[in-house]
């Protein structure tokens, strides 16, 4: 097509309701770059229920059906690691013999649509955001005092390597360490698993 992702989105009414979510975050502008997207668009009677008013979910939503880079069909079944969406949660793309499948709930409706600037993917289900191990802590209520104890343990200190060329003074630069995060758990990377009691 000679559309690029957003005009495409645009174009398809049973996608309206993601293209209103895409454009309220302002990605609407982004889609239309010269860069290569891939965007798994979920058609509009799934996201009935999603309460658009809500500006941080709808954000968190849209980021995560939305990845730099081109990803067709083809390279599903190749992929050794998830897929990295836009709001740094790692999304799995993969070949079943079913077929292609996005987070692993349901083949993709339609495939491998070429923009002129990536591929769309249309979706007859969303992947939902699914806050990791950090978040959950930090957002949760009744945890607010575990959040602040681990934030608690965070030490602001001066990097002299990257402070200092040569011996010689250059800028302030700083680095921060967490003993939880250093020495026990990354909790805010996705990369790895953790349980919590």
């Amino acid at each position: 097509s000679d559309l690029n992702v957003y005009e495409y989105l645009k174009s398809r009414p049973d996608l309206s309701t993601f293209t209103k979510m895409v454009k309220s975050i302002g990605y609407d502008t982004v889609l239309t770059q010269n860069l290569t997207y891939t965007v798994w668009a979920p058609v509009n009677t799934v996201l009935e229920d999603v309460d658009l008013t809500d500006s941080v979910y709808v954000r968190r939503l849209v980021l995560n059906h939305i990845s730099q880079f081109g990803y067709p069909t083809s390279v599903a079944s190749r992929l050794k690691k998830p897929v990295l969406v836009l709001n740094n949660k790692l999304q799995n793309f993969s070949t079943t013999p079913a077929g292609t499948t996005f987070f692993d709930i349901s083949t993709l409706a339609e495939s491998d649509l070429a923009m002129k600037n990536g591929i769309v993917h249309i979706l007859d289900y969303y992947s939902d955001y699914k806050k990791n191990f950090w978040e959950y802590i930090k957002e949760t209520p009744d945890l607010d005092s575990l959040y602040k104890y681990i934030n608690s343990l965070t030490i602001k200190e001066l990097d002299k390597d990257k402070s200092y060329e040569n011996t010689m003074f250059k800028d302030s630069v700083f680095k921060y360490t967490n003993y939880v995060f250093d020495n026990l758990a990354v909790l805010n990377s996705e990369d790895s698993v953790y349980t919590g009691v």
